[in-house]
């Protein structure tokens, strides 16, 4: 979203993004594009970085934590008809 300029149509869809920090530390790595680490340099009010959780699914850090801070927070997630649904815990 950063680097194709919509980023900031997150902030009009959602009061807040919870982001686990394998995320953050993604964002600020060195080997990410340096739009995205100036972007990050400066976190938004919207974006909430929180403390990793434990593995959800074998799949890579940072989307596996990512899950697990969905599961957590038993975010509602959008539906394709527009609808929200309650995640399932």
């Amino acid at each position: 979203m950063i680097q194709i300029e919509l980023i900031d149509v997150l902030p009009k869809l959602f009061e807040t993004i919870f982001v686990p920090r394998a995320v953050h530390d993604e964002l600020v790595h060195a080997d990410a594009p340096a739009a995205v680490r100036a972007w990050i340099a400066q976190v938004p009010a919207w974006l909430e970085v929180r403390p990793n959780p434990g593995a959800v699914l074998p799949v890579d850090g940072g989307l596996s934590a990512a899950l697990g801070v969905h599961r957590q927070q038993a975010l509602e997630l959008p539906v394709a008809n527009g609808q929200a649904r309650q995640s399932p815990r």
